[in-house]
């Protein structure tokens, strides 16, 4: 066992290495930590609950890493608005609601501006899509 010496006592101390390796992993960890930071947010709530468990997130990994992870353009219970457009003037505006995994799904490769029908994520979006749609002729 390595001893130092301890800055109260001229000798060596045991005591004095195990403080040292105390705070050598206390530096280690506060290390550690901080290359976690940006992601602190994502993985815990309020007073540092966690939000995710780490099984949870070791299944999440292994999964992306395996490709079958795939990201819904909006969330079950989210609105879409979609532009239908026709031959035939006007353009007509819709909101849905999107209720169910396969609904939300089915929307992927979908959003934004297509030959016939369009969806868009907001409101705003789809009526500037409509005022670029210009006359019927």
């Amino acid at each position: 066992m390595d001893i130092s010496k301890c800055e109260t006592c001229i000798e060596d101390c045991p005591q004095a290495q195990r403080r040292h390796e105390e705070a050598t992993g206390r530096m280690y960890a506060m290390r550690e930590l901080a290359k976690c930071a940006p992601y602190w947010d994502a993985l815990f709530g309020e007073n540092d609950k966690p939000k995710i468990t780490p099984d949870r997130l070791r299944e999440m990994m292994e999964a992306d890493r395996d490709g079958r992870v795939v990201i819904l353009p909006v969330k079950v219970g989210g609105m879409v608005y979609r532009v239908i457009t026709t031959r035939d003037c006007p353009p007509l505006l819709s909101e849905i609601e999107i209720k169910t995994v396969e609904q939300a799904a089915s929307l992927i490769g979908h959003m934004g501006k297509h030959l016939l029908i369009s969806y868009y994520h907001t409101l705003e979006a789809a009526k500037a899509a409509l005022k670029g749609e210009g006359d019927c002729s």
